[in-house]
């Protein structure tokens, strides 16, 4: 890149500057981020710039001093979907032989999951995300036209080709020498997933995550020798879990990975106390809900259990609470019997002030509802 190339760009008033995952950061990490932003627009009046973020940490006031106009992004209808997939085989016939199959098969790859997609509608929904969408697609390459069957299992199995597949079905080097089996790489990317997440951080810098890794190496009698940096290298670089955002900094690429990973920690290392206590913070929805799947009968029936128990103690939280523990179902596989009754939200219909509020949020009450309101939205 030429010296001085950004600022040109950015000076002409032709470059766009995309800002994403403002929602991993702290509070007062937003703020400076806020402040950095005002300041460059200060400095370069004609730049256009998009910020996105989660709703709830960077609400629609966030940027309106700077001129922002907030807007919602739809989850990606099927028409939308269908020219992902298209687009997305298009970009990886780029990567040549590193394929896991011939180039000239990825149009069969191609129309075999549009042709899912089309049969399959929960696919279509689990796939309303460019992240969800870009795994999905990922998947079904990796794994021979095999498509998983929810979100859990997309995320499984994703994480499963990114952390290890990848590398040992191809006989890279450094995964045929390494000592590390897929299941020793996710018991530290589990550890360190919920650690940061434990301590409301989306980063943490190289040196200390691997005196962090190295702490967890030394409960693990079967890889003695191995020291924190040197099995911290071999998952920045060769996992496409982790990354370094700035120079001796590291993060996942993108926080699903770390909720989903920080979940199943708290499931096998029993953590739902944990979970009950932060239930009512949305930086924790998701991870919530995922360890809702990950969990046994008896930690799903001490979670959802603490979390409607919290909701009758708490009407500052009820709301809220009420709706995560509604939304777990996703992801359970039972519902435990002591808490079906418990987990079904009241209809709202009987109030019309509550019909014209709850008619703006569908997508979010649909699956919480008792479904008894549906044929009136419909109408």
């Amino acid at each position: 890149m030429p010296k001085g190339w950004v600022e040109r760009q950015l000076d002409s008033g032709r470059a766009l500057l995309l800002i994403d995952g403002v929602d991993e950061l702290l509070d007062r990490e937003r703020r400076a981020v806020r402040d950095w932003l005002r300041k460059l627009l200060v400095v370069y009046e004609g730049v256009r710039v998009v910020v996105t973020s989660r709703p709830a940490a960077a609400g629609a006031d966030w940027l309106r001093g700077e001129d922002f106009t907030a807007m919602h992004l739809d989850r990606m209808s099927p028409p939308d979907l269908a020219a992902f997939v298209r687009q997305w085989h298009q970009a990886v016939r780029e990567l040549g032989e590193d394929l896991p199959c011939p180039v000239d098969d990825l149009p069969l790859y191609e129309q075999s999951l549009l042709t899912s997609l089309k049969d399959r509608p929960h696919l279509q929904s689990l796939a309303g995300t460019p992240l969800l969408a870009a795994m999905l697609c990922a998947t079904h390459l990796n794994r021979g036209r095999q498509l998983p069957r929810d979100r859990m299992e997309l995320y499984r199995n994703a994480l499963h080709t990114l952390v290890h597949d990848r590398d040992a079905d191809r006989n890279v080097p450094s995964a045929v020498d390494s000592k590390l089996s897929l299941s020793d790489k996710l018991v530290i990317l589990r550890d360190l997933a919920w650690w940061l997440s434990d301590n409301n951080r989306s980063e943490i810098s190289v040196e200390q995550a691997a005196v962090h890794v190295g702490a967890k190496l030394r409960a693990m009698r079967h890889l003695d020798g191995m020291e924190g940096g040197q099995v911290l290298d071999q998952l920045r670089h060769r996992s496409g879990i982790l990354r370094s955002p700035a120079e001796a900094r590291l993060d996942f690429v993108h926080r699903t990975f770390q909720e989903y990973l920080a979940s199943s920690e708290a499931a096998e290392e029993d953590r739902m106390g944990n979970l009950v206590e932060r239930a009512h913070l949305d930086l924790w929805r998701e991870t919530v809900i995922m360890a809702a799947g990950h969990a046994n009968a008896r930690q799903r029936e001490e979670l959802l259990g603490g979390i409607l128990d919290r909701a009758d103690r708490e009407p500052r939280y009820a709301r809220v609470l009420r709706l995560l523990a509604a939304s777990c179902q996703e992801t359970l596989p039972m519902v435990p019997d002591g808490l079906a009754g418990r987990l079904e939200m009241p209809c709202p219909v009987s109030c019309p002030h509550a019909v014209r509020r709850i008619r703006r949020r569908w997508r979010r009450w649909g699956r919480a509802c008792c479904g008894g309101c549906r044929g009136l939205w419909a109408s």
